[in-house]
C-alpha cells in the first residue's frame, strides 16, 4: 500500500497534493525553486558542480526557504455521530478518517489545528505541531457530553473565515444532515483557503422509508425529540448538489467502509485533486 504523505516543496504535495503554496516558514531547510545558466555578474557560491558536471556548462541553483502548511479540521461532533448499523457509528468512522489525515498532516512543522462544532463551535484548538496533540484533541472531543441541541456547518465555517492566521487547507468531516444555510459561507472560504468536504452516511439512512401502513417511531439524538423515520430521500445526499455547485472536492464515506476502503477513497481524492492543480492561487 502506498504512503500518504504531505511534503513540504514548493508547492504542497502527496495525499495532500493539489498543490497549493503554504504560508508559513518551515524549520531552517530550504527548498528547490529553480535551475538555471549561471551568468558572469551572478554568484559563484551558487554554482551548482554535479548539474554543471553534467551538462557541461555551468549551473547554478536557486533555493528559497522551506514552508509549513497550517491544516485545521472542522469536525462534526453532533449527536447525530452516535448513530451506526454497521458496526460502528459516524462519529467513529470520523475518528477513523481524521487520524488517517492527521498521520499524513503531521510531517516535517506542519501545523494541524481542530474545531469542534455542533450548532455552536464547542471548542477549538490551535494549530500546533504533533500528531499526539492532534490525535489527543480529537479524542478528547468525541467525548464531550454538554452539546449543542443541532448541526449548523454555516457557524462552524463563518468561524474559520474569521481566524486571524489563515489555514492552507480546511477538511470539514460531516453527516450535512443540517439546514443548507451555508452555501454564501462556503463559497467565502473557498475564495481564500483550500476546502475539502468528507461526507459520513449510514446505509441505513438511505434505505429507511417510511412504510405504507403504520409508522415507525424514533427519537431524534440531538433534539432529543420523538418523530416518524424518513431516512434520506432522493438520490443525492443533502449538501451534495450545494458542494458541487462552489466545485468543492468532497467523497462519501459509510459506517460500512473498513479502514482499507476509507484509505484508497482518501487517497482517490487527494490524488484526483493533484492532477487537478487546485491551489490557493
Amino acid at each position: 500500500m502506498r504512503r500518504l504523505r504531505l511534503n513540504l516543496k514548493r508547492f504542497t504535495s502527496g495525499l495532500m497534493g493539489g498543490a497549493f503554496r503554504s504560508s508559513q516558514r518551515g524549520g531552517g531547510g530550504y527548498e528547490l525553486r529553480e535551475i538555471k545558466e549561471f551568468q558572469p555578474e551572478e554568484d559563484f557560491s551558487a554554482i551548482h558542480l554535479l548539474t554543471s558536471a553534467k551538462r557541461g556548462t555551468l549551473f547554478m541553483v536557486l533555493r528559497e526557504p522551506e514552508r509549513a502548511a497550517r491544516v485545521i479540521f472542522l469536525m462534526d461532533i453532533s449527536r447525530s455521530g452516535k448513530f451506526g448499523s454497521s458496526g460502528i457509528s459516524k462519529e467513529a468512522l470520523q475518528t477513523s478518517l481524521l487520524t488517517i489525515l492527521g498521520e499524513a498532516a503531521s510531517e516535517g512543522t506542519n501545523q494541524i489545528g481542530v474545531i469542534a462544532f455542533t450548532n455552536r463551535i464547542e471548542k477549538s484548538w490551535k494549530p500546533y505541531v504533533g500528531l499526539g496533540k492532534f490525535l489527543g484533541r480529537i479524542f478528547r472531543a468525541s467525548a464531550f457530553t454538554d452539546l449543542g441541541n443541532s448541526t449548523d456547518i454555516k457557524t462552524a465555517v463563518e468561524f474559520v473565515s474569521r481566524l486571524r492566521s489563515k489555514p492552507d487547507l480546511v477538511i470539514l468531516c460531516s453527516d450535512f444532515l443540517a439546514e443548507e444555510n451555508y452555501r454564501d459561507a462556503i463559497f467565502r472560504l473557498k475564495r481564500k483557503n483550500d476546502l475539502i468536504c468528507l461526507i459520513t452516511s449510514d446505509p441505513r439512512e438511505r434505505e429507511l422509508k417510511p412504510p405504507f401502513f403504520g409508522v415507525i417511531a424514533t427519537r431524534d439524538l440531538e433534539s432529543g425529540k420523538s418523530q416518524f423515520a424518513g431516512g434520506v430521500g432522493g438520490k443525492s445526499w443533502p449538501g451534495e448538489e450545494l458542494l458541487k455547485s462552489l466545485s468543492v472536492d468532497y467523497d462519501h464515506f459509510s459506517t460500512s467502509d473498513d479502514k482499507n476502503v476509507q484509505w484508497q477513497k482518501l487517497y482517490q481524492l487527494f490524488e484526483k485533486r493533484r492532477g487537478k492543480g487546485v491551489g490557493l492561487g
